[in-house]
C-alpha cells in the first residue's frame, strides 16, 4: 500500500530537522529551494506550499478565482493540520483533523466541503449509520467519494458562515 502524502511530508520534516525549516521569524512568504536551506530567490521554492496545499489539505480550484473550491484533507497519520490559501476572494482557511474539518469560505464562494472517515461503508445507508454534520446540523443529500488517500464524506454548495465564519463538518 502506498504510503500517505502526508505522512511522506512528515517523513521529509524529520529528516531535514523541521518543515518550516528558516521560515520562523522572517515573516518568508515561500519556502526555501530544499527541505534543507538554500535562497528564497527561485520561484521553484513554491513547491513545498502547492504540495501541502493541494496535496495534504486537498484544496482544488474548481472554477475560476475560486468562485467554487473543494477542500478534501488527507491528513494521514497527522493529528491535526492548519492552512490559509489567499484567493482574490479572500482566504480560505482549513483546520482538519480526525473528528471534523473547518473550513472559513468566502463569501461570494461556494464549496464542496469533505471530511475523511473510518466509517464502515459496507452497511444500507452507506455511511455506517452516522449522519454527517455541517456547523452542526445534519446535510441532507450526502454525497460520499473514494479517493487514493482514503473515504471522504462531502457537503456539496457550502457558502460562507454567519458573519464570515468557519464551516464545521463532522460525524455524529
Amino acid at each position: 500500500m502506498a504510503p500517505c502524502l502526508s505522512d511522506l511530508i512528515v517523513s521529509i520534516a524529520a529528516l531535514s530537522g523541521e518543515l518550516t525549516h528558516g521560515l520562523d521569524g522572517t515573516n518568508a512568504t515561500m519556502t526555501r529551494e530544499t527541505w534543507t536551506g538554500g535562497t528564497y530567490s527561485h520561484a521553484w521554492g513554491t513547491g513545498a506550499i502547492t504540495g501541502v496545499a493541494g496535496g495534504l489539505m486537498g484544496i482544488e480550484q474548481t472554477a475560476p478565482a475560486f468562485a467554487n473550491f473543494t477542500v478534501k484533507p488527507r491528513i494521514g497519520s497527522l493529528d491535526r493540520a492548519v492552512i490559509r490559501v489567499p484567493t482574490l476572494r479572500g482566504p480560505i482557511a482549513v483546520e482538519a483533523n480526525k473528528t471534523h474539518t473547518s473550513v472559513a469560505v468566502p463569501c461570494g464562494a461556494s464549496a464542496r466541503l469533505c471530511l475523511a472517515h473510518g466509517l464502515d461503508l459496507s452497511d444500507s445507508d452507506g455511511i455506517g449509520g452516522k449522519l454527517l454534520l455541517l456547523d452542526g446540523r445534519v446535510v441532507e443529500g450526502v454525497r460520499r467519494s473514494l479517493d487514493v488517500a482514503g473515504r471522504h464524506l462531502c457537503a456539496e454548495g457550502v457558502g460562507c458562515g454567519a458573519g464570515g465564519a468557519a464551516r464545521t463538518l463532522s460525524v455524529a
